[in-house]
């Protein structure tokens, strides 16, 4: 028999990690987090990630994975899954996936056929030309045609997914100032590490997805309350934090919502007050494509009093 696990998604600020909090009081559970930004060590208040004390009362999986330079993708999310479910299944502990990446959900619910293995080799050198540059600058020279060109992973990766065709490999690797090999070698080839971790996620089953959206006014709020309480703790304090420990340049501090905004202010090129308006606006843009993404997956939407209903359904079994 399959073990079970559950799905928390919704738009940044909804609250999912809250609910999940209320019921790690009373119960012994994990989370999984499906969030593409708090990969990323050292940038804590900017992404929302929860506290170390919450995370003694709810453990999570994929925080802090990786340095704010490194390209994170499905493919190493899957891998990084893997080690959370093994976990759960260890420690008898009831399993949540939980975070607003929805392609990360989709891999793990879908079952998503990745394409190809990462290119390690090739990611560096992509990531190295992120530095003093753009990632739709990027995708523009790569010729790759992107719904999301700014997204500087979706860009590597879609360079790793175009080397698939030979001619298209040997001159993405010519432009990048690589060599090019018909085989990759053995160090460039994630497949054997990712399989073993679908060994794993085999042995579940997704019982449910539940996607938690207080409303469009009540969303609004939070979104407001949630960046101005950003600022408050310190946010462009902690941009200062990774420029000096030498992550300044990397695209999720140069280009990352809000982390942007706090450099800006932090370099007295806004003031403090229109770089927070300035990373609500852009919070709320993010927030409305998450919500279109889950209506477009059909994916069941509750508020938080539905949420609590689920939590005693699944206690009655």
């Amino acid at each position: 028999m399959a073990l079970l696990y559950h799905v928390l998604t919704g738009p940044t600020a909804a609250g999912k990690t809250d609910l999940l909090l209320s019921r790690a009081a009373r119960r012994p559970l994990l989370a999984i987090s499906a969030d593409s930004r708090q990969v990323y060590l050292y940038m804590d208040i900017g992404t929302g990630k929860p506290t170390l004390t919450e995370r003694k009362i709810l453990p999570h999986y994929i925080i802090d994975c990786v340095e704010p330079t490194a390209i994170y993708s499905v493919h190493h999310f899957l891998i990084d899954a893997a080690r959370g479910f093994e976990a759960a299944r260890r420690e008898q502990r009831e399993l949540w996936v939980v975070g607003g990446t929805g392609l990360y959900i989709r891999a793990l619910v879908d079952n998503l056929e990745l394409g190809s293995p990462p290119r390690p080799e090739l990611r560096r050198a992509l990531a190295g030309w992120l530095v003093d540059s753009s990632a739709r600058a990027l995708a523009t020279a790569l010729d790759l045609e992107l719904r999301d060109p700014d997204n500087p992973a979706r860009v590597i990766r879609a360079a790793e997914l175009a080397c698939r065709q030979p001619e298209r490999a040997r001159w993405i690797y010519a432009w990048a100032g690589l060599e090019y090999h018909e085989s990759p070698p053995a160090a460039d080839d994630g497949a054997a590490e990712l399989n073993k971790a679908r060994d794993e996620l085999r042995r579940w089953r997704c019982a449910g997805i539940v996607a938690l959206d207080p409303g469009q006014e009540a969303l609004e709020r939070n979104i407001i309350r949630r960046t101005r309480g950003m600022f408050q703790r310190g946010l462009p304090a902690e941009v200062g934090r990774l420029r000096d420990l030498g992550y300044g340049r990397a695209n999720v501090v140069r280009h990352g919502i809000g982390y942007r905004e706090a450099g800006l202010a932090l370099d007295d090129e806004l003031m403090a007050g229109e770089a927070i308006e300035r990373a609500i606006i852009r919070t709320r843009q993010y927030a409305k494509r998450q919500r279109t993404y889950i209506r477009g997956r059909g994916w069941p939407v509750n508020s938080a009093s539905g949420v609590l209903e689920l939590f005693e359904q699944i206690d009655a079994g």
